[in-house]
């Protein structure tokens, strides 16, 4: 198993973007994530979305910074080559495209492979 951490910078644009109701927004990035998780690694499971308003943005256009850590079976990953370019980088450009449905502003900051304790070199793929 592998976890990424993606860091993203958006503006709100989209209907259940609400900034009242951020618990509202995780759930509907956590959803969305759990599509491309099936997507690229055939399953996996959100661990956390972080959703912060960044200071000093515009009531009419409320700029966000979101953290999302996410782990999946790097071994199941269903496109070719295998390797850790590849995943991170099809994570960003799928991230990307659901989040864009979302934010109006879709800015993918990092996504970083993080290194777990209980990982050994079979989960690295060559």
């Amino acid at each position: 198993m592998c976890i990424y951490d993606i860091r993203v910078r958006c503006e709100s644009g989209f209907a259940e973007v609400v900034p009242d109701e951020p618990e509202k927004t995780e759930l509907t990035i956590e959803d969305v994530m759990c599509h491309v998780l099936l997507k690229l690694f055939d399953g996996g499971m959100v661990e956390e979305v972080k959703l912060r308003l960044l200071s000093g943005a515009l009531v009419k256009q409320r700029g966000y910074s979101i953290q999302i850590r996410v782990l999946c079976p790097c071994q199941h990953f269903s496109l070719s080559p295998r390797t850790e370019k590849n995943m991170s980088g099809e994570m960003q450009k799928n991230t990307y495209g659901v989040l864009k449905e979302l934010f109006t502003s879709v800015v993918i900051a990092s996504v970083t492979r993080v290194a777990a304790p209980w990982q050994t070199d079979e989960c690295y793929v060559y």
